[in-house]
């Protein structure tokens, strides 16, 4: 959960309520969010565990806290980890945002995923785009 992660503070709360509450829109579309299930990463990984899992669930609850009173959708985008099952975290995050029309995704991709295997996610799981990283690089090196 986020609360593992980052402390929310009653001067956070504070700062909210004195600096931004008048301010912040009511509607907000958060653009860069990672959802994370450990489970889909081997345990030899260096990114195993590193965060805590981040279901859609989890990413709500901190929406409320941090953004009280306030409708908060999202880009979820797959997270880049080491000795993720890219294939299992796609159909993840499918799982989690179906039943929310206003939550768009867009789908881990490596160079090792086929064109057709790209094309059905897409149709089948409604990816809005394709998101790449430079840990997944073809030649190893994540600087090429």
């Amino acid at each position: 959960m986020m609360n593992n992660l980052i402390k929310y503070r009653n001067a956070d709360k504070e700062f909210w309520y004195e600096e931004l509450e008048d301010w912040v829109p009511k509607r907000i579309y958060d653009c860069h969010v990672h959802m994370i299930n450990n489970d889909l990463i081997d345990e030899s990984s260096i990114h195993k565990n590193r965060f805590p899992n981040t279901p859609l669930k989890a990413i709500k609850d901190w929406y409320k806290l941090v953004l009280p009173k306030r409708e908060v959708n999202s880009l979820i985008l797959g997270k880049p980890m080491f000795g993720t099952d890219v294939n299992a975290h796609n159909k993840y995050i499918h799982q989690e945002i179906k039943d929310n029309n206003l939550l768009r995704a867009h789908r881990l991709t490596t160079p090792l995923d086929s064109l057709s295997d790209i094309e059905k996610d897409i149709k089948d799981h409604g990816f809005q785009g394709l998101k790449v990283y430079r840990y997944f690089s073809s030649s190893g090196d994540i600087n090429e």
